[in-house]
């Protein structure tokens, strides 16, 4: 298993892609993160490839130190240097959102924070097969389009100089605890992650069980599969919807104007990507532009218009504004 697993590792990290970059490793010292790295410890190195570990205490748990420490001694030990950061207050006392959220925000602004001071090209994550799997049923009881069901990709672009990439995302658990037992490597147990109190632990502890037990046996997998098929269609649609582009809209500084009589020749299903493509681009916020919004907003585009120029307000205080055969779209 641990030839198979270096093996997995290695082709999931590209050579040509890992020459002479440095790379953060986040480790919070648990099963996951430390197999991570002791791989990338295994097969980096010899590509030219600089790691530095990037530890987040976020003072939440009577152990929290503890995984600090055990974190800063197998860095030690490697001959990684390591980095480690420390919330400034409890996050567990934060108002407003999740506490799971709050820890994850905290968490990616420190290791970004890392990534940028020693010029890092990625920063590696630890997420498996069954987080993903995790990730996908709690979009779907939550409510999500195509795009939220293909799950985590392997990769995702934070900055135009930095790369997430989770290079676990096809080994299961049980992989993993098998490599670290081979190599006799010790890992942190956290006891919160039997919390089920926390969103995560109850999908992974309760709901995922009950489901195997009632419904599907292999339910993973097939929540896995789900995730392949949506990832393909929404790739799929991305690229028709990015080649018909150029043709229907003209952007500047603050502000999108769309041919409308262009782009309804166009499926409503392909709108509806291009209006999103669009969006992100912009970089304005997707997560309020509920299936609603995007319905509303395609519309607009398909209907004729009215004699007096249509106008709404959308998340993110973004206004539409539909006049003879052009949308505009600016900030209010």
């Amino acid at each position: 298993m641990t030839t198979a697993f270096v093996h997995q590792l290695a082709t999931a990290l590209p050579p040509a892609q890992w020459q002479n970059v440095t790379a953060i490793v986040a480790v919070s010292g648990g099963a996951d993160s430390v197999a991570l790295l002791r791989g990338m410890q295994l097969i980096l190195p010899n590509r030219g490839c600089r790691l530095i570990v990037g530890h987040f205490n976020h003072r939440l748990r009577t152990d929290a130190d503890a995984d600090e420490h055990f974190v800063r001694e197998l860095a030690e030990r490697l001959r990684i240097p390591c980095k480690v950061g420390r919330a400034e207050s409890n996050l567990a006392l934060q108002t407003g959102g999740s506490l799971e959220s709050a820890a994850r925000d905290a968490r990616y602004a420190f290791l970004q924070s890392v990534a940028n001071e020693m010029g890092a090209r990625y920063l590696v994550t630890a997420h498996t097969a069954d987080d993903q799997a995790e990730t996908i049923l709690h979009r779907i009881i939550r409510g999500t389009g195509l795009r939220g069901l293909s799950g985590m990709g392997r990769t995702r672009e934070l900055s135009p100089h930095l790369t997430i990439v989770r290079p676990l995302l096809s080994r299961s658990r049980k992989d993993i605890e098998v490599f670290l037992a081979e190599l006799g490597q010790s890992f942190r147990e956290d006891a919160s992650n039997r919390d089920s109190r926390l969103t995560r632990n109850w999908l992974r502890h309760e709901l995922l069980p009950l489901l195997s037990v009632k419904g599907n046996t292999k339910i993973a997998e097939a929540l896995l599969r789900l995730g392949q098929c949506a990832n393909e269609v929404t790739s799929y649609l991305e690229r028709t919807a990015t080649a018909q582009l150029e043709h229907c809209f003209i952007t500047g500084d603050d502000q999108i104007e769309i041919d409308c009589e262009a782009l309804c020749k166009q499926d409503p299903l392909i709108i509806k990507t291009m209006l999103m493509l669009l969006w992100r681009r912009q970089g304005w916020p997707e997560q309020r532009m509920t299936f609603g919004k995007w319905e509303e907003l395609c519309r607009i585009v398909i209907e004729d218009a009215a004699a007096s120029p249509t106008q709404i307000i959308l998340p993110g205080r973004i206004r539409a504004t539909r006049a003879n055969k052009t949308l505009t779209l600016c900030c209010a």
